[in-house]
């Protein structure tokens, strides 16, 4: 027989957020760093998931489904004797159920991939698990005040975010884009997927580009007035009458609002 033993864990997870039970979430038995055994949870967030440990070392029960917190419950059976083993499958616990929830935006979790929310470990000469209520109890305590954290966080995050939407739209409104688009960025560093925030971005940012194309056109069509006001008023000096006539008109016509330009062609004339 040896060290090895059969253990089955059985149990339903649910979704915290969401009062609900979990499908999908993947159910593994680790032992020094292996997985021995892997099970997954049917749409009524049940599993059944059982392998082969050696009892005298330590192992993990791992909970893990993507976006959502992992979470792992440990287990030592070093005290557990051979000849009180059970055929068949052992099950350390008539049920091992637990609440996963979704990842938090900001909140670091990565510490649950390390420490274990429980651990059970056999009593010398008992078949019972005895569990290590203060450490859980410290565990359930830090959980809780992150997601309590968090929850606030998310308050006051939507609250600044409703705010400086309501701003930016009174920006966008007065047609103010420079100060529309620094509020709906600052917006979008709360949601980066809010529809709305991203689509007047977007808009605002043609807009922008196409009032730099319309001003480097006005700069460029203006150079090119002054340029043949210029060589018009060169030409004037000289006396070069008719080709300095020439140079007014065709400013004239780039420009119909200034009168430099006719009222030179009326000297000549």
């Amino acid at each position: 027989y040896g060290q090895k033993v059969s253990v089955r864990f059985d149990g339903v997870i649910s979704n915290q957020d969401l009062s609900k039970k979990e499908q999908g979430v993947s159910v593994q038995i680790v032992q020094n760093g292996s997985v021995v055994a892997t099970g997954t949870t049917a749409s009524n967030g049940k599993y059944s998931v059982k392998g082969d440990v050696d009892r005298t070392k330590p192992f993990d029960v791992v909970y893990k489904k993507s976006g959502m917190v992992s979470k792992k419950v440990a287990f030592d059976l070093k005290n557990l004797n051979e000849e009180d083993t059970p055929p068949g499958d052992f099950t350390p616990l008539t049920s091992l159920d637990l609440d996963l929830f979704n990842e938090r935006t900001g909140v670091d979790f990565s510490f649950l991939e390390k420490d274990p929310i429980a651990k059970f470990d056999m009593r010398p000469g008992d078949m019972q698990l005895k569990l290590d209520s203060s450490a859980s109890s410290s565990m359930k305590k830090r959980i809780d005040d992150l997601l309590k954290n968090a929850a606030e966080k998310e308050k006051a995050d939507a609250a600044n975010f409703s705010k400086l939407v309501a701003e930016a739209n009174k920006l966008y409104d007065a047609k103010n884009y420079d100060g529309a688009l620094a509020k709906y960025e600052e917006a979008s560093k709360i949601d980066r997927k809010d529809k709305h925030v991203n689509t007047r971005i977007n808009e605002i940012y043609d807009i922008q580009h196409s009032n730099k194309e319309a001003a480097l056109a006005d700069k460029q069509k203006n150079q090119e007035y002054y340029n043949l006001i210029q060589a018009g008023d060169n030409l004037y000096k000289q006396g070069d009458l008719e080709k300095a006539k020439a140079r007014y008109k065709e400013a004239s016509l780039m420009n119909e609002d200034e009168n430099y330009p006719i009222d030179q062609i009326k000297k000549i004339n």
